[in-house]
């Protein structure tokens, strides 16, 4: 008989108050707490993208084995819980996985492994971690089991990665979480944006098939696409069950593959009618993508526009067009599709002059697309761990896991930029004021 008691967290963002917070489901938690629990497990998931607090969490520590899935927003919010685990429980097994980790594993370990004066962490899981994290908690030998990372006799060992089947992955078992509470908070969280009163989130793709842009930090670059059955079968259940009016597909790209698209229409049930927000590139859009997304019932689509300024855009290496831009608007205005747009201001040699074409598009996204630009979001580009832009200012960090947001963004503008930090900071309020849609007026609302 299992006896082991197994929590799993993913706590809430340290430095700023995320848009989807609250009302979103923790897909990587979720279903390697789902899977434990079908092997027998005593397990609880604590999810400060769902409404659980960083207080809430820390008083409910306590367990034989503690696992965290960390961002950079999250890390340290991560480490008190891992160190709360090794205060309540010395044996306790403690666990750190998400893409921060995955990124710094080294530095974690170096800085918070066994052999250091803050020990709180005992492994780290890199890249994909459902079965990975059933043999950690089995008692597998830790080098028999992929995607590892861990000290051994002060010495760093890896394990070979590998990827899973995400097939063969669970759906998340939803009675972890207070569903009701997570679903209507974005009612009210969005109070006044949005009709509808209940949502949370979905995830039918993992992976991105472009992978070259600078600022992108993610683990999994390789694209996989679920059964799309079983997507239309977790989405009956949130619906059916818990209400859900909308929901928002996590996925890097809906239409980066149309094939998938295209059978995830096919497989679509007659009676079961939601709402959706995808993401989607610019250069992924034509007319034909466009009514599908219709067919289908998109509300919103988000596209990260990231510039203005081709010359911008090429820096990125985003690996579209201005004009690409513009169309996609274009396209989706007359499908009477709303968009969320978002633009990253500090693009490597970015000028005053590209600036302001950035401020000029942002206008013309929004007259091209009929007024649909209902949301905008603009921010200072982000070197994010394992991107090539955190490459280019690397050395300057050297040897931390715990980095700070704020340092990071002025010291890639400083040695990137051909601007002053403080004059991107004023175009990002610019761009927002010049789309006509700056998404200011959220509510903090998490419970």
């Amino acid at each position: 008989m299992v006896t082991k008691k197994i929590q799993m967290f993913i706590p809430e963002q340290e430095y700023r108050e995320i848009k989807s917070e609250g009302w979103t489901r923790p897909h990587g938690v979720g279903i390697i707490g789902t899977y434990l629990r079908q092997k027998g497990y005593d397990v609880e998931v604590f999810s400060g993208v769902s409404g659980t607090s960083h207080r809430e969490m820390l008083g409910q520590v306590g367990a034989d084995v503690v696992g965290c899935t960390t961002t950079i927003g999250n890390y340290v919010q991560a480490l008190k819980i891992v160190r709360q685990a090794k205060k309540v429980n010395p044996n306790c097994l403690t666990i750190l996985g998400g893409p921060e980790a995955t990124q710094l594993y080294g530095e974690v370990l170096t800085n918070r492994g066994t052999n250091s004066r803050d020990y709180c962490v005992d492994v780290v899981v890199c890249g994909d971690g459902v079965k990975t994290a059933y043999e950690l908690v089995s008692g597998k030998e830790w080098e028999s089991i992929p995607n590892l990372a861990f000290l051994s006799n002060r010495e760093l060992i890896t394990t070979p990665r590998l990827r899973e089947d995400k097939n063969n992955w669970p759906l998340i078992d939803n009675t972890f979480f207070d569903m009701g509470r997570v679903l209507s908070t974005y009612g009210r969280k969005f109070e006044g944006l949005t009709p509808f009163r209940k949502a949370t989130s979905i995830m039918s793709q993992y992976g991105c098939n472009s992978h070259h842009c600078k600022f992108c930090g993610r683990t999994d670059r390789q694209w996989f696409g679920r059964d799309t059955k079983e997507v239309w079968q977790e989405i009956k259940e949130l619906v059916e069950i818990y209400g859900a009016e909308m929901l928002f597909d996590f996925s890097d790209s809906f239409v980066q593959r149309p094939e998938y698209a295209e059978q995830f229409l096919r497989d679509k049930p007659t009676d079961l009618n939601p709402s959706f927000r995808f993401f989607a590139r610019a250069d992924q859009l034509n007319p034909q993508i466009v009514q599908l997304l219709k067919k289908l019932g998109t509300y919103e689509v988000y596209i990260g526009f990231e510039s203005g300024d081709q010359q911008m855009l090429d820096n990125m290496a985003k690996g579209i067009t201005t004009e690409q831009n513009l169309y996609a608007a274009k396209l989706l205005g007359d499908f009477e599709i709303k968009i969320l747009g978002s633009f990253v201001l500090g693009a490597p040699g970015e000028t005053k002059k590209s600036l302001e074409n950035t401020v000029t598009h942002a206008e013309q996204i929004q007259e091209v697309s009929n007024g649909r630009l209902e949301q905008c979001l603009c921010s200072v580009w982000m070197p994010l761990p394992g991107s090539w832009g955190f490459r280019q200012i690397q050395k300057e960090f050297s040897g931390q896991d715990i980095l700070d947001l704020e340092e990071l963004k002025q010291t890639w503008v400083r040695k990137m930029c051909d601007v002053q930090y403080n004059e991107l900071s004023d175009y990002v309020n610019k761009v927002l004021e010049s789309s006509g849609a700056p998404l200011t007026d959220v509510k903090g609302i998490k419970n």
